[in-house]
């Protein structure tokens, strides 16, 4: 075999048999900085400071042992252990793994005293550092560790284990003194200086570090010398005693040097009366050991006993409260039951001397009530002419406003003349601005013209108020009449006929579930349906059943309801009355009703009830009015299944459908419904231009499986006219916004380019810019009427939907602070912000500054540059800034060398991992460092970050971003964008 491993650091392998200190010779070599490994195994019984051995090395030989039927510890006392080829592969590749190039290296297991040969010839450079400790100490140890099921069940192998390892580390230190130590543990416990001495001198290593707690000597019990055990292996395994003084003498000057009373005490004759001794101590420990399992069963049997006795105790104060709590309930239910009954007792009493005397009374006015009812008759004849001539009035009003109409839509025409001139202007900028202003003109003449026409409208709205006074008087004179005596007799003739009517038969029914028949979110196929019914005629009931259009569910029916008979004594049917019943739900909305079979065999519906029935949960966040006008309207929400993923959803709207951009994210929703699939991101939005109209809204879901299910909208869509006042309005509001945001754009070129005309190459982009100033200025409309007094909304920008959708609130800054204090501030990098600085707009320039300052990652320092800004309130800035904040750094330059130059001196003062580049005017968010930084130490191996960014208008809103390419870095460089190198 052949050495095919090439390491250059240092190599160090611990070995020795098993309890001789190995770990301790680990422990103190990891201390003083070799690289034992990186997974060892832990700490248990035995070893309680851990054993510092490579979990690699020591799977890998216990894999050898397993393939020749060798026990994990290694119980082999002659021979050799052979390697596979693959097994040979494989412990070059742990090599491999596990070498460390900065530093000495190496690993410690006692089983490596079984490969010697074998590590020595993949690494023929490796140093062997040889731990032993006397057989009777060893042992001892093994057997007061008591983990090893072979040496319990043959003690006699621990001392054959021991010698096979120490003679396997004679023959290797003989064979290759140069690269072997041989060392007794307390050598290497009580003179560590020595031992690392020795260590570097030999080994020509360089050492060093603390090791002054390393040993600690409780952890090895050396009582057993003070024992006859010792004698024993010297009087039936003497070549061990000399084993061990062979290693003695080798390890000099490490070995331990036996005192005088050490060597005594192996030298005292073997005692026959030390076997006695060991035999009665056995024999004592064995009766002792009875006794305590008798005592044992004794405490089993009465746990036993009283766990018994507990669960009895339980069952029988679980009992009693059981039935405190049935009889208060009982109690309580014949208290009201009782307290209803008088009541009703003595309002029907009540009521029957009330009528009674009613109807003598009404039987003697009866006959006069006739006279003053024709009265009333002739009263109400008169009236009805009235109202006729009313009528007529109101038609003649109705003429005259279709004349009103007329002319609005005549100033409608004029006003889209208008507009199409307008349309001409936005082309040509200079010819645009002198034909707004003869559209002004034309529009204030048309705001005259509705003017007149509304004065003309309000005439006939006081015509209209005329007619509603004399309808009043009219009204007034039905009031009087309701309060003349016949009226007050024929509303007592009415409440006797309803009293009447509460005697006639009918069913009287009462459901106890479901008390709720709106079932959103359900995933059961069948509803229980409980409750009770009863006919108070002679027919007596023998089913019941549910019906869904086609579908019919029997039900059983007969039940006892001993609660209903309390409550209808006079029923004797009450007390069966009970009926149960289970119908399969349907998706969507449907009509249960109930019937009930007579004993004639008929049935007769008593109850229905509207269902509406869906798995799936729903909501609709916009729009949050349902009366819309005409043209485009957004829809957005959320829907999601608690079992099945969406793959597609649909809004629905009369005969046509939409499908809808779904799996936004919603972490509201997540958080509501955690264990529901996709909750997250069961965001949705549509966009749709609706007529005008009542529109029944609703949602198809195609879930992962197959399945669709709809979600219906409770709410009704209603579309509305957008009217020709509102569309003037808004076209003036339009013409006025245009040229406010014309005006601003002059304004920025002048500030920006100290010039207002433009070069002939700048005439197209102009142009093409002012046309898309005027298209989004552009409101959309219809033909339909608004609210009055609604204000209509701008047109919904993709961008600030998004920016008001993920806006940085309060959780955003706790949830960024979490995600930081996961890492130490030690290995966070430290991010150097450069901004070059010339003659920025004061204002934007300290927006800038304090938008680094205010950053939640606070590793950072901003290093500025100005390049001789001719605005002394610029330096006046930098220099107050830098005054407060150490972590702010100005470098101020003597001549100007353009904006390259600038940054090149910004970025001499960076002292951090990563440089980050920002503009004098441009802004960070809150979290764009404490983002960046958890990106870099999530993936080191990044090289440079970039990212989209937006523009800002004078007035605080952003414009739509402009979006770096994904994975062409590249294209990033020639446009400045926030990016972090």
């Amino acid at each position: 075999m052949m050495d095919t491993t090439n390491t250059t650091s240092p190599v160090i392998i611990i070995a020795g048999m098993h309890r001789s200190g190995t770990s301790l010779t680990a422990s103190l070599l990891q201390n003083l900085g070799v690289n034992i490994g990186k997974q060892l195994v832990g700490v248990d019984y035995g070893n309680i400071k851990g054993h510092f051995e490579n979990v690699d090395f020591v799977d890998f030989h216990k894999s050898v042992f397993k393939s020749h039927d060798i026990d994990e510890l290694g119980c082999v006392f002659s021979g050799e252990v052979s390697l596979t080829e693959q097994q040979i592969e494989s412990a070059k590749k742990l090599i491999e793994i596990n070498q460390d190039s900065s530093s000495a290296w190496g690993w410690k297991d006692p089983r490596t005293t079984l490969f010697l040969d074998f590590w020595h010839q993949l690494l023929p450079q490796a140093k062997f550092i040889f731990v032993y400790r006397s057989p009777w100490e060893v042992i001892d140890s093994l057997y007061r560790r008591a983990t090893d099921a072979i040496l319990l069940d043959h003690p006699e192998i621990a001392i054959q284990m021991w010698s096979n390892y120490n003679r396997k580390i004679l023959e290797f230190y003989h064979k290759y003194p140069d690269n072997c130590l041989l060392a007794n543990v307390y050598t290497v416990g009580n003179q560590t200086a020595d031992f690392i001495k020795q260590i570097n001198h030999k080994f020509n290593l360089n050492l060093q570090g603390e090791f002054s707690n390393q040993f600690e000597p409780s952890l090895l019990v050396n009582r057993i010398l003070a024992t006859p055990k010792p004698l024993f292996i010297k009087a039936y395994f003497p070549e061990s005693i000399e084993l061990y003084q062979t290693l003695e003498s080798n390890a000099y000057p490490l070995n331990s040097h036996l005192t005088a009373l050490e060597l005594e005490s192996l030298n005292q004759p073997l005692s026959a009366d030390w076997v006695f001794e060991d035999w009665a101590k056995l024999r004592k420990l064995e009766k002792n050991q009875a006794i305590l399992a008798k005592d044992l069963d004794i405490l089993l049997k009465d746990r036993d006993i009283l766990e018994t006795d507990i669960q009895q105790w339980q069952e029988r104060f679980d009992d009693a409260v059981e039935r405190l709590i049935k009889t208060e309930n009982l109690l309580g239910e014949t208290q009201l039951k009782l307290n209803g009954i008088e009541v009703k007792a003595e309002e029907a009493i009540t009521k029957l001397i009330s009528t009674e005397a009613e109807l003598g009374k009404t039987q003697g006015e009866l006959e006069g009530f006739k006279t003053r009812f024709e009265q009333a008759v002739d009263k109400l004849v008169t009236t009805e002419i009235e109202l006729g001539q009313t009528q007529g009035q109101l038609q003649a009003v109705d003429a005259k406003y279709q004349e009103i109409l007329r002319r609005c839509l005549q100033s409608e025409t004029e006003l889209g003349i208008t507009q199409f001139q307008f349309q001409d202007l936005s082309i040509q900028y200079q010819d645009g601005l002198t034909k707004l202003l003869t559209l002004e003109d034309e529009l204030g003449r048309t705001q005259m013209k509705l003017l007149g026409a509304e004065s003309q409208f309000e005439q006939a709205l006081n015509k209209i108020f005329s007619l509603e006074d004399e309808l009043g008087k009219a009204q007034q004179e039905i009031v009087a009449m309701k309060s003349s005596k016949f009226w007050k007799l024929r509303g007592k003739w009415l409440g006797a006929k309803r009293l009447l009517k509460q005697f006639r038969r009918r069913f009287i029914y009462s459901l106890d579930f479901p008390l709720n028949w709106e079932l959103i979110g359900f995933t059961e196929k069948f509803l229980n349906i409980s409750g009770w019914c009863f006919y108070t005629g002679n027919q007596q009931l023998k089913a019941v059943r549910a019906r869904i259009g086609k579908d019919i569910f029997a039900g059983e029916y007969g039940i006892e309801r001993q609660d209903v008979a309390d409550i209808h004594s006079v029923y004797s049917q009450a007390k069966s009355s009970g009926f149960y019943l289970q119908i399969r739900v349907p998706q969507g909305n449907s009509l249960v009703e109930l019937e009930a079979q007579d004993s004639n065999g008929k049935w007769t519906v008593f109850a229905r009830y509207p269902l509406t029935a869906s798995s799936l949960r729903a909501s609709f966040d916009v729009p949050s009015q349902w009366e819309q006008r005409q043209g485009q309207i957004l829809f957005a929400g959320w829907c999601c299944h608690p079992n099945q993923r969406i793959t597609q959803l649909k809004l629905i709207h009369g005969n046509q459908w939409v499908i809808c951009a779904y799996g936004l994210r919603r972490v509201d929703v997540g958080q509501v419904f955690p264990n529901w699939i996709g909750s997250a991101e069961s965001g949705f939005e549509a966009l749709i231009d609706l007529p005008p109209g009542t529109w029944e809204i609703s949602l198809e879901a195609h879930l992962e499986n197959g399945e669709i299910l709809i979600y219906n909208c409770p709410q009704t869509l209603q579309v509305s006219r957008y009217g020709l006042l509102e569309k003037s309005t808004a076209k003036v509001k339009q013409v006025s916004r245009y040229t406010a945001a014309i005006q601003k754009r002059i304004g920025e070129r002048k500030q920006r380019l100290g010039r207002l005309l433009p070069m002939p190459w700048e005439i197209p982009a102009i142009l093409r810019q002012m046309s898309l100033m005027y298209r989004q200025t552009t409101v959309p409309q219809g033909d339909f009427l608004p609210p009055q007094g609604f204000e209509l909304l701008q047109p919904i920008e993709p961008y600030q939907a998004w920016l008001v959708a993920n806006q940085w609130t309060e959780r955003s800054l706790e949830s960024l602070k979490t995600r930081l204090t996961v890492y130490s501030p030690e290995i966070l990098p430290k991010i150097s912000v450069v901004m070059p600085v010339y003659n920025p707009p004061i204002e934007f320039l300290e927006k800038a500054i304090q938008s680094v300052v205010n950053q939640v990652y606070d590793n950072w320092e901003l290093c500025i540059a100005d390049d001789c800004s001719t605005n002394t309130q610029v330096v006046e800035l930098l220099t107050e800034y830098a005054a407060k904040d150490a972590r702010i750094k100005v470098y101020l330059r003597t001549e100007n060398g353009n904006i390259s130059a600038a940054t090149n001196s910004a970025a001499s003062q960076a002292t951090g991992e990563f440089i980050a580049f920002l503009d004098n005017d441009d802004e960070l968010t809150p979290d764009a460092l404490g983002e960046m930084a958890l990106y870099l130490i999530q993936y080191p191996e990044t090289d440079f970050l970039y990212s989209d960014d937006d523009k800002i208008d004078p007035d605080g809103k952003d414009l739509p971003p402009n979006l770096s390419p994904i994975g062409r870095p590249n294209s990033c460089f020639p446009i400045c964008i926030w990016g972090i190198y």
